[in-house]
């Protein structure tokens, strides 16, 4: 697989009153961007599946593969062990722990009438500084322009 982009075709041209345009040529190379990236997680999926497959055959224990680049590694994700809590009473406690956990979250709908009525935040209550970002995605019915 060949990628190749050129990244001075992609042109954001603002417009009027704040407003940002995007220019159809623009538009263009973004769906191609983005439709590169598709195509690169896709051949990284294709990679690991062979990688894993290949090494399984080799060794049953295949743990990982190193080069001077890059490692691939292959392990389990998840937990490992469940207890079953309609057994619990049949369980060693020693194979367990017991885990008792609150959780407050902030009503927000709340918090923001009560700070538009009042101005400000209640006591206890902070709010964090948020990043803004632009992103991009393709639309589910766009089609590739070649």
């Amino acid at each position: 697989m060949k990628i190749s982009v050129d990244t001075d075709e992609i042109k954001l041209i603002a417009g009027e009153a704040g407003k940002l345009l995007i220019s159809k040529e623009t538009e263009v190379e973004l769906a191609k961007l983005l439709d590169l990236q598709v195509q690169i997680e896709l051949a990284i999926k294709q990679a690991e599946a062979i990688i894993q497959e290949k090494g399984l055959v080799l060794n049953p224990s295949f743990k990982s593969v190193e080069g001077d680049l890059i490692k691939a590694s292959y392990r389990a994700y998840g937990q490992k062990f469940y207890l079953e809590e309609d057994k619990l009473d049949q369980v060693p406690t020693e194979f367990y722990t017991k885990e008792i956990t609150t959780k407050y979250k902030p009503n927000t709908d709340t918090i923001e009438k009560w700070t538009e009525n009042n101005g400000g935040l209640p006591v206890g209550i902070s709010a964090p500084v948020r990043v803004k970002r632009v992103t991009i995605s393709l639309k589910k019915n766009a089609t590739k322009e070649d």
